[in-house]
């Protein structure tokens, strides 16, 4: 209250400061017109007039350049840039800091800043001009990016919708900037070994090209194609040679056998934690097919055990001593067992090849007297006729209920505890 009182003073007082001589000396004027003749107060009118705006002039600059002094802090604080207490705590702050000290920034400042992550050092922004103008154009993102100490890939630069040219949104993200390049660095060198030593004239396959690929955990999975009405050739061993693998075991491919393939590539074997199979697993489906394994990537790898329209399958498995054929043909007879598919066993090594199989399938023939026996009688019997079928020179082909009725010690028809029943036999 007391100050808006002096204020008030001040400005009657410069006003009557201001007003004094037009009033003053407009009086003496009027006042000489109408009295004829030179009179004393005329002359005492200008002296008073002149001393009267002497005395008064001291007093109204003092009141002036009181009020001057008062208001020079607001306004020096508004001509200077903000404190750096207002430039906020933390990172953020920092960054509004160090932008209003780079002289490339100029008069702008940063505003609306955002981090994306605390982990992280990405931020984004919006870059603010003064009033009434527009942001350099020699802010640009190279500016920028020499502003922060980043890669210029790093710092994007758009305008902000609904706003003019004095502002413009900036995105500052060198740890984005180094993911996307790292996650590209390997693709891009994978896809220049492929077309050095494997599509390349002097390639291992000239002219089938790496089409996609992906990165998972733990491995590389490729995608390849030969060259229209070409057929696909990619040997696994100099494939593995040439993408530079000490163990070929690494490298899985599959065709389609003409012109595709799904290259794997595994950081470790993919085979050493394969689990056994299960009951489940080797009970035969409607298909005729058993789950005796699993592939490379996890998937089931299903096994034709029987084929509803061609019956049994003939199998023949090749390998290297210790490679695993004992074990597999020991899960198809569980699997036939756990199917209740007959099992017939000749083993020519006395035994010793397959002695789990002993007692646990219909018959086992052991030595190579009894595999040989085994063998014949049985191809003898394959070439029975159904049941109830009759062919030249045999009579009624009956269901084996008929021939245990007439022959006890056949025991009753009952599935034999080792593997099955037999079909048929032939009747006279």
């Amino acid at each position: 209250m007391d100050r808006a009182r002096e204020d008030n003073a001040t400005r009657l007082l410069t006003a009557s400061y201001r007003a004094l001589p037009v009033l003053g000396l407009s009086t003496a004027y009027g006042a000489g017109l109408v009295v004829q003749g030179t009179s004393w107060w005329e002359v005492a009118a200008s002296v008073a007039v002149a001393l009267g705006s002497a005395v008064a002039v001291p007093l109204t600059r003092s009141r002036g350049v009181r009020r001057a002094a008062e208001n020079l802090p607001a306004e020096v604080a508004a001509q200077q840039p903000p404190d750096e207490d207002d430039y906020g705590p933390g990172y953020l702050g920092d960054l509004a800091r160090h932008w209003a000290a780079a002289p490339a920034s100029g008069s702008t400042r940063l505003a609306h800043l955002r981090q994306y992550r605390p982990d992280a050092p990405d931020f984004e922004a919006v870059i603010l001009a003064p009033p009434g103008e527009a942001v350099p154009g020699s802010l640009d993102a190279r500016a920028v990016a020499a502003v922060f100490d980043v890669p210029e890939g790093a710092v994007q630069l758009a305008p902000v919708p609904g706003h003019g040219p004095g502002r413009i949104a900036v995105q500052v993200a060198p740890a984005e900037f180094l993911a996307r390049r790292d996650r590209g660095a390997p693709a891009d060198g994978l896809a220049a070994l492929w077309e050095a030593r494997v599509s390349s004239p002097r390639g291992i396959a000239p002219g089938v090209q790496l089409v996609g690929h992906r990165f998972e955990a733990g491995r590389i999975v490729l995608r390849a194609e030969a060259p229209d009405t070409d057929l696909l050739h990619l040997p696994r061993l100099q494939l593995a040679r040439a993408l530079g693998l000490e163990d070929p075991e690494l490298l899985m491919v599959e065709t389609d056998g003409m012109a595709h393939a799904v290259i794997t590539i595994y950081a470790d074997h993919p085979l050493l934690t394969v689990r056994e199979a299960t009951p489940d697993d080797l009970r035969m489906g409607k298909d005729g097919r058993i789950a005796i394994g699993l592939r490379h990537d996890g998937r089931p790898a299903r096994w034709p055990l029987y084929d509803p329209e061609l019956g049994a399958l003939t199998d023949l498995l090749v390998g290297a001593p210790g490679s695993g054929k004992s074990v597999t043909l020991l899960t198809l007879v569980a699997a036939e067992r756990i199917s209740g598919v007959v099992s017939v066993v000749a083993d020519a090594q006395d035994g010793m090849s397959l002695p789990e199989a002993e007692g646990r399938v219909f018959h086992f023939g052991a030595g190579q007297a009894e595999s040989a026996a085994t063998l014949a009688a049985f191809s003898a019997v394959a070439l029975l006729p159904a049941a109830g079928e009759r062919r030249p020179g045999m009579g009624l082909v009956r269901p084996r209920q008929a021939v245990a009725a007439r022959h006890p010690d056949h025991g009753r028809d009952q599935p034999d505890d080792r593997g099955g029943r037999g079909d048929a036999e032939a009747v006279p």
